[in-house]
């Protein structure tokens, strides 16, 4: 007996095994010449593309799809992380020196040479170009978090903005103008900051996006409403709205996730294990595709090329999307959505000076949240009769003009009908 129950656990991972086999179209590529954790990757079509490896920080070209490579900046002072390319000759890359000076690089013929174009002092974090000539950098200047600008392909840049922090991480920009203005975001923590007017003026619009606590990984916006950040932590956060607003999504196994970009529609995140998420519908739902490794740099050339890789052993490449997606009970953001409306008590309680204020909507609705002092009169409208989508909402309460004392905060959430769906209130103390 206990033979045959062998040979049936046996059978059954061989067939959950060959499942997972049929199921992935994802396939593994020849080994990195050199070792390292990968960084960073950029593909200029479906063969051309460079990795950098956290191991010196050495470049790595490849011009036939992955299958092959050259080592480049090997045995320099030089070291690239961040990569972006505008042609297969030229590129740019965020790096340091040999002394971990914060420089950038350029490359005009395709990765055999890197020059460096500026040294600053100043720790850049993150690196993003709208084009060959405009970009954006984030950071820290040693007392306060900036943001810095090129308007000639790095090789000067200008401080546009110095933001009470100590340091942002993250920086993404639209490519396309809105009404002749660059669109732009900037995290640090669970700080989010906004610009409308290519980065002249900045406000901080959520001071903690609540729900899926942790720094900034990545971050993506499809246009000027909708975006999705990840974080360092099992889940991710969705905006509809520009980033007012966010919607928390746990997921396992996503600590420290990549997001690579298929088109408007289709996304990718990977995952701490042998599997990577994808969506057709910019996560509403998603669900796995089985990988025959694990890989946490992502890279979507299209909907169809997509590399990924973990460390010189670990490379893995699409050219079909991926094949089908496994949808589970898990992974179905559908069925992550709140049953109830719900006002949670806001955190800390009592504050001073600011508090969050979290709820739950299980429909579509249009939400007010207001506050009031304890006479009943109306102090301000966090939000002000609003589409909100179903899902899981946080907002930071600050007014520091406040009296020490009990104050009310209402929701109001209305259905598709006009009909009041919640009506509830709850109280907090604000102590000076």
């Amino acid at each position: 007996m206990k033979k045959y129950l062998q040979i049936f656990i046996l059978t059954g991972l061989l067939i959950f095994s060959f499942q997972k086999t049929l199921q992935s179209q994802w396939f593994k590529l020849p080994d990195l010449p050199d070792s390292g954790k990968v960084y960073d990757m950029y593909f200029v079509n479906a063969n051309t593309g460079w990795v950098t490896l956290t191991n010196n920080f050495y470049t790595l070209k490849t011009t036939d799809g992955g299958l092959s490579w050259v080592t480049q900046l090997s045995g320099t002072s030089l070291k690239a992380g961040e990569l972006q390319f505008f042609s297969d000759t030229l590129g740019v890359a965020l790096g340091s020196n040999g002394s971990f000076v914060t420089t950038i690089i350029k490359t005009t013929n395709g990765g055999i040479n890197w020059n460096p174009i500026f040294t600053t002092a100043d720790i850049y974090s993150d690196i993003f170009f709208v084009s060959k000539d405009t970009g954006w950098v984030c950071g820290f200047d040693g007392m306060w978090g900036g943001v810095w600008r090129t308007n000639d392909g790095g090789n000067s840049w200008f401080r546009q903005y110095t933001a009470a922090s100590n340091g942002l991480d993250r920086i993404f920009f639209l490519k396309n103008k809105v009404n002749g203005e660059y669109w732009g975001w900037t995290f640090k923590g669970d700080g989010l900051w906004r610009t409308t007017n290519s980065g002249v003026n900045w406000a901080l619009i959520n001071g903690g996006i609540g729900g899926c606590y942790g720094d900034c990984v990545d971050i993506y916006f499809r246009d000027t409403a909708n975006g999705i950040v990840t974080r360092n932590n099992d889940c991710f956060n969705k905006t509809t709205n520009g980033g007012f607003n966010w919607i928390n999504f746990p997921l396992n196994y996503s600590i420290n996730s990549k997001i690579g970009i298929g088109d408007n529609n289709k996304y990718w995140l990977t995952l701490n294990n042998d599997s990577i998420i994808k969506t057709n519908n910019f996560f509403q739902t998603y669900g796995r595709q089985y990988t025959p490794a694990y890989a946490k740099i992502i890279f979507a050339l299209d909907t169809s090329t997509v590399y990924a890789g973990l460390n010189s052993t670990n490379m893995i490449k699409t050219t079909n999307g991926g094949g089908p997606i496994i949808y589970t009970e898990i992974d179905s953001l559908n069925l992550n959505l709140p049953e109830y409306y719900k006002l949670y008590q806001n955190y800390p309680n009592p504050f001073n000076p600011v508090t969050k204020i979290s709820y739950e909507l299980p429909k579509d609705s249009k939400v007010s949240l207001i506050i009031y002092d304890i006479l009943g009169k109306e102090i301000r409208r966090l939000v002000d009769n609003e589409f909100k989508q179903a899902g899981i909402y946080s907002i930071d309460f600050n007014e520091p003009s406040l009296a020490s004392g009990v104050y009310f905060y209402r929701l109001i959430a209305l259905d598709s009908f006009g009909k009041t769906g919640y009506n509830k209130v709850k109280s907090m103390v604000y102590i000076k």
